[in-house]
């Protein structure tokens, strides 16, 4: 059985799995269950009822799983009159896309909640604010149920951002709040430079194209593009952050930066824990030693993983080859390390740069 992806269910609709009865399972005959997708909605609802009254970590990402399919974020619902191959290859909508009907008013009312939020929490009073309205997520029209977030937008004066912040300083509030995702990019730098997107497809398995993309920290503060906004910024972020969040249900959030980690690990002691972290180093000119003591040829061979991606996307290498292998390297060691039975939230501690595959590891 498959289910359909309706931004209605994230932000609309309520569930009524609590009042479902529950079977005593254990974990892994739960895991085996959640895994047959011929489950009808009504089996599916009985599994996330006992989930529900687990406390461990491995029981909670389970349960986002399986509250993932039941609200539409993984799956398509099976319509009548559909072949079952295309049932099996329907992607996951995100109600972007379509015409006249419920997916558009579903994804114009997910924007309408992102701009009702993130207007409430503009001007904050805090100098040196480039724009006073925190900005939405970027959200594509077919989401795999992958958040990646880097730090914060470059507002910087710098030749590259120049066009962006003129185009962003005219407009709307409203057009400010959506500002990712325009004029051909979704304007966060290591995502449209093509690392992390490298770290999506290689670590991951995901279509980067289909992954949903922003910033743990939703202002810029400062004209110097190398400073990480203070913790004001920080803390009203996850202010916003915990609004947002209940809306995108998320089965996996990625985050490059010490302060992305900082800020998902605070929403993590709000909310739980109902998704998957990878945390990652940002993958900036000071990410790894100055010089890598490595070989391209050497790296591609113990992470074929990475080398699959770069076949199929060498555009995203940029201007540093080898440190962008090397951080697609170091995005699968983190997954790799956190799956299937990640560690708690408490417990996850912000990663070194280390190569398993290698033997080596930064000093």
């Amino acid at each position: 059985m498959r289910f359909v992806y309706t931004l209605e269910a994230c932000f609309g609709g309520s569930s009524t799995v609590s009042d479902r009865p529950y079977r005593q399972e254990k974990i892994r005959e739960l895991e085996a269950m959640a895994a047959d997708e011929r489950n009808s909605r009504e089996e599916c609802e009985v599994i996330a009822a006992e989930l529900q009254h687990r406390t461990t970590r491995r029981a909670r990402l389970l349960l986002g799983q399986v509250l993932a399919r039941l609200t539409g974020l993984k799956e398509q619902l099976q319509t009548p009159g559909q072949a079952p191959a295309q049932r099996d290859r329907q992607p996951t909508q995100s109600g972007h896309s379509g015409s006249g009907g419920g997916a558009d008013a579903s994804a114009e009312g997910m924007r309408r909640r992102f701009i009702e939020i993130c207007m409430k929490h503009r001007h904050l009073g805090i100098p040196g604010v480039v724009f006073a309205e925190p900005h939405a997520p970027f959200v594509p029209p077919t989401w795999n149920g992958i958040l990646v977030l880097a730090i914060a937008q470059n507002l910087s004066g710098t030749p590259k951002n120049v066009e962006h912040r003129q185009s962003t300083s005219d407009a709307s509030p409203e057009a400010k709040v959506l500002r990712l995702g325009t004029g051909g990019k979704v304007q966060v730098g290591p995502w449209d430079d093509g690392a992390l997107k490298l770290a999506v497809e290689a670590a991951l398995s995901e279509r980067a194209g289909e992954t949903a993309v922003s910033n743990a920290i939703l202002w810029s503060e400062s004209e110097d593009p190398s400073k990480v906004p203070g913790p004001p910024l920080q803390r009203a972020s996850v202010k916003v952050w915990a609004e947002m969040l209940p809306l995108l249900r998320p089965r996996v959030i990625l985050t490059a930066g010490r302060a992305a980690f900082d800020v998902v690990r605070a929403l993590a002691k709000l909310q739980g824990e109902p998704w998957l972290h990878v945390p990652l180093r940002f993958p900036g000119w000071r990410f790894g030693p100055r010089k890598l003591p490595f070989e391209r040829a050497r790296l591609l061979s113990k992470y074929p993983e990475v080398e699959r991606a770069i076949q199929q996307h060498p555009d995203w290498l940029g201007v540093d080859p080898l440190r962008t292998i090397v951080f697609g390297c170091h995005a699968v060691e983190e997954a790799q390390g956190r799956c299937p039975d990640p560690p708690k939230q408490s417990k996850l501690s912000f990663p070194p740069l280390r190569l398993g595959r290698l033997g080596w590891a930064e000093r």
